[in-house]
């Protein structure tokens, strides 16, 4: 249960410091004004999979650190 509550809670901090990082490029700037629903949407999905990825490569490692006792 505490791993769980743990895993969302860096799965969210990842994310928060991915849409900081892609806020402060500032990409929408490259595309029209009219796809900002799209650029909105890549960047929704694009946040997602990098933390998700970045969550399991930590909690791997960790593992890999720290063995279970499973």
């Amino acid at each position: 249960m505490v791993y769980n509550i743990v895993y969302i809670v860096v799965w969210c901090s990842m994310a928060f410091l991915y849409y900081i990082v892609l806020r402060s490029l500032r990409i929408e700037r490259l595309f029209p004004q009219g796809k900002i629903r799209e650029i909105r949407l890549c960047y929704f999905l694009l946040i997602f999979v990098l933390s998700y990825l970045t969550t399991e490569g930590i909690f791997k490692l960790v593992d890999v650190i720290i063995p279970s006792k499973n």
